[in-house]
């Protein structure tokens, strides 16, 4: 959001709205007390038992409120309150610069010492119309988010402006003191194609959806984890103080969940919405859903209990088609967001292969050093 502020480009106000709404809410658990240190793609086991093969020691995955992940506890808190700083600016033309959209309300200093109030009420990011309420302001600026196909701010029935350019700014002048304005931009359903193996997402306005799953959660005594040379294992003879030791949330697939599914494409996405609540950020009250055609692929497998990583696509299966339901990613803490392609042609699809359950871990750094007591920040923080 600070490198928008400087370029004036607007793609840096989709990769901010990008992270908060799609990442951040699922970084923490529905309560937001706790956190964990890795929140990936495709995630269907947050249990702290295991080494998830990511670059850093485990436990990564599990939720914490205590100190499990140093610097993430206290630097986390941060994001909401930058966030909602950032959401509207002003120029040196006097202007009011609507950057984000989130539901809120505020007061500005305009140049010249005139003070400008407003109040925004939306749904947004689950819905794509807003009303706002201004007064002090004579001129505003709005944000032309990059998946919008159109962007029209009316009064009343009268249109003010009007763009149907993805990017960009759209600029209202000679607005009138205590306006009540409608904002609505249009949003359609979308494929995102990666390039590695040619996974696909469905994308729809700022949110990103995925197969989510309603998780068993448990409390769990914080392991400890040793290293062998080759992988992480969690130390038994640790559960002995178990009592006196942190403990962490862990997620985890119910029995006979359904995960591994590659999509078909040539089927369009159906979106509809679902009823709104302010608690919007659980999968039981997510507010809007897409459905897809998808087919099961059993080659895809667990591989260090995640998702194996995908190989390349269009994957071929013989699997009948069925309805797949997909959610904002943000109400899925256990969720499958990039899938294979499917295709039931044998001679335009590839043939997977079932993936070892554990990753070879020799690559793998070593276990950190000890710090010799000589060397170690003294209490107290004296140098």
């Amino acid at each position: 959001s600070l490198v928008g502020e400087v370029t004036g480009e607007t793609v840096w106000a989709d990769r901010t709205e990008d992270v908060m709404f799609n990442w951040y809410p699922i970084a923490f658990t529905p309560g937001w007390k706790e956190l964990h240190y890795i929140t990936a793609g495709n995630q269907v086991n947050l249990d702290a038992r295991t080494d998830h093969n990511y670059f850093n020691r485990p436990p990564q995955a599990a939720y914490s409120a205590g100190t499990s992940y140093r610097c993430c506890q206290h630097n986390a808190s941060f994001g909401l309150p930058h966030f909602c700083e950032s959401l509207v600016r002003t120029d040196a033309d006097g202007a009011l610069v609507f950057w984000l959209y989130a539901p809120h309300r505020g007061r500005a200093v305009l140049s010249g010492g005139r003070t400008a109030e407003w109040r925004l009420t939306t749904e947004y990011p689950f819905r794509e119309t807003a009303h706002l309420t201004v007064s002090g302001a004579s001129k505003l600026r709005f944000r032309v988010p990059g998946w919008c196909r159109a962007f029209e701010v009316r009064d009343g029935a009268r249109t003010l402006a009007r763009t149907e350019t993805p990017g960009g700014w759209l600029d209202v002048s000679d607005v009138a003191d205590g306006a009540e304005l409608d904002l609505s931009m249009t949003a359609e359903c979308a494929w995102r194609t990666y390039p590695r193996h040619g996974g696909l997402s469905v994308e729809r306005g700022p949110l990103t959806y995925a197969l989510g799953f309603e998780p068993v959660v448990s409390r769990v005594p914080r392991p400890q984890f040793a290293w062998d040379g080759a992988k992480w294992y969690p130390e038994e003879r640790d559960l002995s103080d178990a009592a006196t030791r942190e403990t962490m949330v862990q997620m985890e697939l119910p029995s006979g969940a359904r995960w591994n599914f590659a999509l078909d494409r040539d089927t369009p996405p159906r979106y509809r919405t679902r009823p709104f609540t302010e608690d919007c950020f659980r999968l039981a009250a997510a507010p809007a859903e897409i459905v897809v055609k998808g087919r099961a692929l059993a080659e895809w497998t667990l591989q260090d209990n995640q998702p194996a990583e995908l190989q390349d696509s269009p994957a071929y299966t013989t699997a009948p088609a069925e309805d797949i339901r997909l959610v904002p990613m943000c109400c899925a803490r256990l969720h499958v967001t990039v899938f294979p392609e499917a295709t039931t042609t044998a001679a335009r699809g590839f043939q997977w292969r079932r993936t070892p359950p554990s990753t070879d871990r020799k690559d793998r750094p070593a276990a950190l050093p000890l710090i010799p007591e000589s060397r170690r920040w003294p209490k107290g923080g004296e140098k």
